[in-house]
């Protein structure tokens, strides 16, 4: 759907960022709800998991040296995803055209990306 309405932008002649004829463009809320809705179903799972930490830290302490700091890992990652998610949703909304909208939401998905990186990079197995 996004890709359609890419096309349909470069090929349209009228400038179709924000207002067409003083009327509101309904192709750029769609593009924005896209992009927000994908963003959000990406980082559903990264805040579940951060949750899930949190609650094992709590629940079971006395697998711990200092349970806070297994605690603080998982509240630090479902923090980091809500300010990733507000911070996206804030650029989205802002956007005047689809291709904004488009390219903000892929480089906002890129970052949100970069903990699985260094995860996957450092991890022991």
């Amino acid at each position: 759907m996004l890709c359609t309405l890419l096309f349909s932008e470069m090929l349209r002649k009228e400038d179709l960022s924000g207002k067409v004829f003083g009327k509101t463009n309904n192709w750029l809320i769609v593009a924005r709800f896209i992009c927000c809705l994908i963003l959000h179903q990406q980082l559903n799972g990264e805040i579940l998991q951060g949750q899930a930490k949190m609650k094992f830290a709590l629940n079971h302490s006395f697998r711990f040296d200092d349970y806070t700091i297994a605690f603080f890992a998982g509240f630090m990652q479902t923090l980091s995803c809500l300010f990733i998610e507000l911070i996206n949703l804030f650029v989205i909304l802002t956007s005047q055209t689809v291709l904004d909208v488009v390219l903000n939401f892929m480089a906002l998905a890129i970052i949100a990306e970069f903990d699985n990186s260094f995860y996957q990079a450092f991890a022991l197995e």
